[in-house]
């Protein structure tokens, strides 16, 4: 669902997350319970119907064993190549 206020690199962002996700074979609501969210919390980011803010990204980061600096030197090289 896109939004007015997305934009491309939000997009990757939430694509890199997401495939961080499948890559360790999660699915939402097992990435939520890590979270102690519900499903639709990350059902509502990934879609971009929710933004998130810094600290929220570094609990999912944190959730998806990722380093948020990789995930975001990972977003710029992505954006370059936009």
């Amino acid at each position: 669902m896109a939004t007015p206020w997305s934009t491309s690199r939000h997009r990757i962002l939430l694509d890199l997350l997401i495939r961080r996700r499948r890559e360790l074979d999660l699915s939402q609501v097992e990435l939520a319970k890590l979270l102690g969210k519900p499903q639709s919390y990350v059902s509502k980011f990934e879609t971009g119907e929710r933004r998130l803010d810094v600290f929220e990204l570094i609990d999912i980061c944190s959730a998806l064993s990722c380093s948020m600096v990789g995930i975001v030197e990972s977003l710029l090289s992505n954006e370059k190549k936009s």
